[in-house]
């Protein structure tokens, strides 16, 4: 197999794609709360359960403290933090 991508006889494509991103996300309270719920289930990993929801490992930590801090409200069925 050849890999012609830095062949200078091939025209390159006038196309140019750009992310034009709406900017940081905004996650919902009752969601954060769903999601560091989730990861303070037994055997769950905090980088697993960001991945699946489509968020960084830092946010979950940091939501995680936020709930410790009673910041944010954890639904009824979580573990009590200690």
């Amino acid at each position: 197999m050849d890999d012609h991508s830095d062949d200078i006889r091939r025209p390159l494509s006038p196309r140019i794609e750009v992310y034009a991103g709406a900017g940081r996300k905004r996650w919902p309270d009752d969601l954060k709360a769903q999601i560091a719920a989730e990861s303070l289930e037994p055997g769950a990993v905090v980088t697993d359960v960001a991945r699946r929801h489509g968020c960084r490992p830092q946010q979950v930590h940091d939501w995680r403290r936020r709930a410790r801090l009673g910041q944010l409200v954890l639904p009824a069925s979580a573990e009590p933090l200690s």
